[in-house]
């Protein structure tokens, strides 16, 4: 769920992600872009957008993150579900890297 970006590196993304309940089958969705960037090992979002458009009303509450991890210097993907209950998330990213 993470896409390392060594230092001197920019990098545009776009992605769609999608949740699912294994017990239910109940899903929700999101679509995103952004660019990130390592400068020097310092890693930090440029500007990012996320926008979920279609989910089963019981999902309302589960969110996707998409934040820039300086410490180990790579965009993450982090699902947050809801409590006691099994959910597969799948993510996938197309991306344009220089450096």
């Amino acid at each position: 769920n993470t896409i390392g970006l060594i230092p001197g590196t920019t990098m545009r993304y776009s992605f769609t992600a999608i949740a699912v309940v294994e017990s239910t089958g109940a899903c929700k969705e999101w679509e995103g872009k952004g660019l990130i960037k390592n400068v020097g090992g310092t890693t930090s979002m440029v500007g990012q957008t996320s926008v979920s458009t279609y989910a089963d009303a019981g999902l309302t509450a589960v969110t996707l993150g998409v934040a820039a991890d300086n410490t180990n210097d790579r965009l993450v993907f982090k699902g947050v579900g809801l409590a006691s209950t099994a959910i597969r998330w799948y993510v996938k990213v197309d991306y344009i890297k220089m450096n």
